[in-house]
């Protein structure tokens, strides 16, 4: 396989990597801190944090798996195609929008009725 053809398994792989792990890193997350707040006896930590990872972190994971079909984009050289990556960049601008929409509403900065 040439090494062009390296570029193309590499970058599908870092995008299937991306869309397998996505909710694996939120969950690994939320147990980390699910421990560490259950060691000083929150009641209603366990609570905020589950809403944090409803209204930001769901949208996040989301971010960081467009990033990486960005990164492989780059990753094979596929940036000469303006459509495709004007397409991924308005998906990622979305969301984007979308998580600071989300943390701001969970801070109560702005009113969301969801």
């Amino acid at each position: 396989m040439p090494l062009l053809g390296w570029n193309y398994v590499g970058a599908v792989g870092l995008v299937v990597a991306a869309g397998l792990f996505r909710k694996q890193v939120i969950e690994t997350i939320l147990k980390l801190l699910m421990r560490a707040l259950s060691a000083q006896r929150y009641k209603t930590a366990n609570a905020a944090i589950r809403e944090f990872e409803k209204r930001v972190l769901l949208p996040l994971s989301w971010v960081l798996f467009v990033v990486s079909i960005l990164v492989a984009i780059k990753f094979v050289s596929l940036d000469d195609v303006k459509t495709l990556n004007t397409f991924v960049l308005m998906v990622l601008g979305a969301a984007v929008l979308w998580t600071v929409f989300q943390f701001c509403a969970f801070l109560n900065i702005v009113r969301s009725d969801a």
